[in-house]
């Protein structure tokens, strides 16, 4: 039930807002300019439904149907969102969220790449932590 509830309150315009005081990317889209709005809280948005999904998908936690739904279709709708804030943005925004995405896209492909190259010496974990001493000679 959360979950449906989240998935409307990201989709439904409140119809209590005075004119001119509609969802953000309706404004963008009727004026064919994002006005000074920051992408921050839908990249947000999307990294935390990201997150939800990755959490939902059966290989990391069995059972887990509606989670995986909700946050699904909540990242899709996040996603058209940015696009649409991308679309009505000047070139000054576009190169920094451009850059962060190619740059979050090599470290994401790198990480898949080389995860199971990576040495996982679980045995040879210290068991021991040995602190250094400190010797006072009473002088300052």
């Amino acid at each position: 039930m959360v979950g449906l509830g989240s998935l409307v309150v990201r989709t439904k315009s409140r119809r209590a807002r005075p004119p001119g005081h509609g969802p953000t990317f309706i404004k963008i889209w009727k004026g064919k300019s994002v006005q000074g709005f920051k992408p921050d809280p839908y990249v947000a948005t999307v990294l935390n439904c990201a997150m939800w999904v990755f959490y939902g998908l059966p290989i990391v936690h069995p059972d887990s149907l509606l989670v995986f739904t909700i946050n699904g279709i909540g990242f899709v709708i996040e996603i058209a969102y940015i696009t649409i804030f991308l679309l009505f943005s000047n070139w000054a925004m576009r190169v920094p969220n451009g850059l962060g995405t190619l740059s979050g896209l090599v470290q994401l492909v790198l990480y898949a790449t080389y995860y199971k190259t990576t040495n996982w010496d679980e045995d040879e974990m210290w068991t021991e932590i040995e602190l250094p001493t400190a010797h006072s000679s009473g002088h300052i």
